[in-house]
């Protein structure tokens, strides 16, 4: 009896086709047995009278090849996300004293470098309220009546989408004529820009939580199994 494996990679079909032949000369039969699976190689063409019985463990080995490379892209694509939003920071505003009259907000928000993509967090009492006034003119007098938008759930979160300045001040009456206001100008995510230093600021000026730091250990993370789907591609 003899045993012919044929093996054809298919760029135009992107399919791949093993068949092999058992001949039995003494009956005079031939039986076909055949499969295929989807692969996109070279034209190959082998025979192989004696080695058969490997070929199985050569189509796992690719379709383990293919996934582990798929797998191997979804994590890069990953990583790349995370380190294009790793710079991303929050701004607590007014720091550890807060959304509050005694807070001196001009030299807070000096000390602070807004770009695009970071976030401004509003922590306030119930007696504090956050509205966001749409002009210069408006902050300047205190026009809290004319505010674009207005929250009031003690911890508001604003989200920086574009570069330019926003304004805003607590809507409870008397409170901004107090002071109780801050403007922000935001720059775009790849400027150098850095935040002026002021000495005469009464509260602490480093007061935003970067989110470097989870960044960092998630792509810990992601490399690890980028590493362990390279190794398991070698074994």
């Amino acid at each position: 009896m003899g045993v012919t494996a044929i093996m054809l990679f298919s760029t135009r079909s992107s399919r791949f086709f093993l068949s092999w032949v058992k001949e039995d000369y003494t009956k005079g039969k031939v039986v076909k047995q055949g499969y295929y699976v989807q692969r996109c190689s070279v034209y190959i063409y082998t025979h192989i009278p004696h080695l058969v019985p490997y070929t199985n463990h050569l189509i796992k080995k690719m379709e383990k090849n293919t996934y582990t490379m798929l797998l191997l892209v979804a994590f890069v694509g990953m990583l790349l996300m995370l380190s294009t939003h790793g710079s991303a920071e929050q701004h607590v505003v007014g720091g550890k004293q807060g959304w509050d009259e005694s807070t001196d907000f001009d030299s807070w928000a000096s000390g602070q470098t807004f770009k695009v993509g970071d976030t401004l967090v509003f922590k306030y009492s119930p007696l504090h309220n956050v509205a966001e006034l749409g002009s210069e003119s408006e902050y300047k007098n205190c026009d809290v009546g004319s505010a674009t938008n207005s929250m009031s759930d003690g911890n508001s979160v604003v989200k920086l989408t574009k570069a330019g300045t926003r304004y805003f001040a607590c809507g409870t009456p008397g409170h901004c004529d107090q002071g109780m206001k801050v403007k922000i100008t935001t720059v775009s995510a790849s400027s150098d820009s850095s935040p002026t230093s002021s000495s005469s600021s009464k509260t602490p000026t480093s007061t935003s939580t970067s989110t470097s730091g989870a960044i960092c250990v998630s792509g810990s993370f992601v490399f690890a199994a980028v590493f362990m789907v390279l190794m398991n591609m070698l074994c």
